[in-house]
């Protein structure tokens, strides 16, 4: 769907998950300022951070058809006040998109395909999911279990977990899409999560739900 010339990208994961995206160009900042959608107790001085707040309520206001303010718990999980929809944001360089679920809670992230996992691997994969990696692919089955933790950690809301420790994820082979389970060790309880992704071009998305 296009406004002025602005495309808003809407991909219907499920019958419960839609994923709305937007991609920053100079032409959609423009139009993101003239929505009125930075407000002045903001303050968010850098451009690429403020384009990504304005992007998030676009994609908001766009999909639940009114304007509908983004909310923050004391962990920094976005939620709606004035809409059926659960939701989880994410953004990487040009592009951000919305999850939004019509009866559970969702976590969302997305990357674009580089190396720059490989380097700090370590801290993030167990040694089993370390062996469970792809090394003709290695860099796109590490960042595709790295969008996968960032998702699961969204998912709770909490930005404490470790990821190497308490998030762990089932082994799971590359495809331009695909799932398996990960758990979630939190508080001396352990819980299961739906994991998905989908790699499109250089782009990677993952998302995860509880089971």
């Amino acid at each position: 769907m296009e406004s002025a010339g602005v495309v808003f990208q809407e991909t219907q994961l499920d019958e419960e998950l839609l994923l709305v995206s937007l991609r920053i160009t100079e032409e959609t900042e423009k139009w993101l300022l003239l929505q009125g959608l930075y407000q002045e107790g903001d303050q968010v001085s850098h451009p690429k951070r403020r384009n990504e707040l304005m992007a998030a309520r676009a994609i908001v206001n766009h999909t639940c058809k009114v304007a509908n303010p983004i909310v923050y718990d004391a962990e920094g999980k976005p939620f709606l006040e004035s809409c059926q929809f659960q939701i989880s944001i994410t953004h990487t360089a040009d592009y951000v998109a919305v999850l939004f679920s019509k009866n559970q809670p969702v976590g969302l992230d997305a990357e674009y395909a580089s190396d720059r996992v490989m380097k700090i691997s370590g801290r993030f994969l167990s040694e089993e999911e370390t062996r469970n990696t792809c090394h003709e692919s290695q860099s796109v089955h590490q960042m595709i279990y790295w969008t996968m933790k960032e998702a699961m950690l969204k998912l709770v809301g909490d930005r404490k977990l470790d990821f190497k420790e308490e998030l762990k994820i089932q082994a799971f082979g590359i495809q331009k899409s695909g799932e398996t389970t990960g758990v979630i060790f939190r508080q001396g309880k352990a819980r299961t999560c739906q994991l998905k992704y989908i790699v499109n071009d250089a782009l990677i998305i993952s998302w995860a739900m509880f089971s």
